[in-house]
């Protein structure tokens, strides 16, 4: 996530603020921009105005879902003709928020979505423009029922969330009884459009050639791989070949779940650098510096000059690994667990290059900015 400024007063603006903490300005998402800004009134009673000179020349419209539910704190464009921002309609559907507990739940879903969205914005990725042979993107985000249960997953351009995943306790019970030890809100939403970005891909037989190098043949039968999985558990020896147990049950997951840890790590790697976070370079062994600080050298958090992205796959793992050492020592520190608990096998640093490789080709195809694009209705 970049650091973002309030056009006003110049001070931080952070992914999420409603108003800008130090000149008090409401606060605001820019698609255009892929940027949060704070917005003036001016004149009195005319719509949000944003300070950045991308919206010059265009009206614009808070979403709907900001005003009273406090849900959403992006823009719209007021020529669009749609009270609904680019993120919230892409929610088709969602659950009964005349439930006290679905709102709360419903809310949090949202505020990862939008997160979500706006990496693959900043990615070039295409998330609302039409794409020849593939049925859109959309978002069911519904409540569970004892006699209807929600299964998440996704489906014909359509990712299925149960919003109970929202709470706390229910998301710890599912990840102990489905043995994934790291289960997010986030990482649901990124591992399911994984499969949405597989169905644009697979249209290509260059990529099916390559993917089923590295994944094996996503032919295999998928109900019964699941059966499997959820019957025997992974392979012996399955994490120098997956990076989670999940990714064993079947090529399509094993995809999913690099590209979900590759927009895991192309975020973290993003957030570092626009925080000027850097190594210091280690002492000389004969300064008194030892061996095993070489992996924590300055280079390692060189990445190219431009701040496009997608990352090259290989840039991306050299600048994760002494962030990820960093931020597993800091949890440790205060008593957490590891934020990111998983080894980097040589054939899983292929797999994740390779999908970066894929995302660089998908942005360069759709090289429209997204943030620009005219939106599906």
């Amino acid at each position: 996530m970049n650091r973002f400024r309030c056009g006003g007063c110049d001070g931080p603006l952070y992914f999420g603020n409603r108003q800008c903490l130090q000149c008090g300005r409401d606060a605001a998402y820019l698609p255009a921009a892929r940027a949060m800004v704070t917005v003036d009134y001016e004149p009195a009673g005319s719509g949000p105005r944003p300070l950045h000179p991308l919206a010059a020349g265009t009206d614009w419209l808070h979403c709907c879902n900001r005003r009273p539910n406090d849900v959403c704190f992006w823009l719209v464009e007021a020529a669009d003709h749609d009270v609904f921002c680019r993120s919230c309609r892409l929610s088709k559907l969602i659950p009964d928020l005349s439930n006290a507990t679905h709102f709360k739940n419903w809310k949090k879903v949202e505020a990862a979505k939008q997160r979500l969205i706006h990496s693959l914005f900043d990615m070039g990725l295409p998330v609302d423009t039409p794409i020849p042979e593939v049925a859109p993107l959309t978002f069911h985000l519904l409540a569970s029922a004892a006699t209807a249960p929600v299964v998440t997953g996704h489906q014909d351009g359509r990712v299925t969330l149960d919003v109970a995943e929202a709470d706390d306790a229910e998301r710890a019970r599912r990840r102990e009884a489905l043995r994934e030890p790291y289960r997010t809100l986030l990482g649901h939403l990124r591992h399911e459009v994984g499969h949405f970005y597989w169905t644009v891909l697979a249209r290509e037989a260059s990529f099916l050639d390559g993917f089923r190098t590295l994944f094996g043949d996503e032919a295999v039968d998928y109900g019964r791989a699941l059966k499997r999985h959820y019957a025997d558990g992974p392979p012996p020896g399955w994490r120098s070949t997956w990076i989670t147990a999940y990714a064993s049950s079947h090529p399509w997951e094993d995809w999913a779940e690099c590209w979900a840890h590759f927009m895991h790590l192309s975020d973290a790697v993003q957030t570092a650098r626009s925080h000027g976070l850097s190594f210091r370079p280690p002492a000389a062994a004969s300064q008194g510096g030892r061996a095993d600080d070489a992996p924590l050298g300055a280079g390692d958090l060189e990445l190219p000059a431009t701040t496009t992205r997608p990352l090259d796959g290989g840039a991306l793992l050299r600048a994760w690994q002494p962030i990820s050492l960093l931020v597993n020592d800091l949890n440790r520190a205060v008593g957490m667990p590891d934020a990111y608990p998983f080894v980097l096998s040589d054939r899983i640093r292929d797999k994740i290059v390779f999908v970066a490789e894929q995302a660089q080709t998908l942005a360069a195809q759709f090289s429209l900015d997204s943030s620009r694009a005219h939106p599906t209705r």
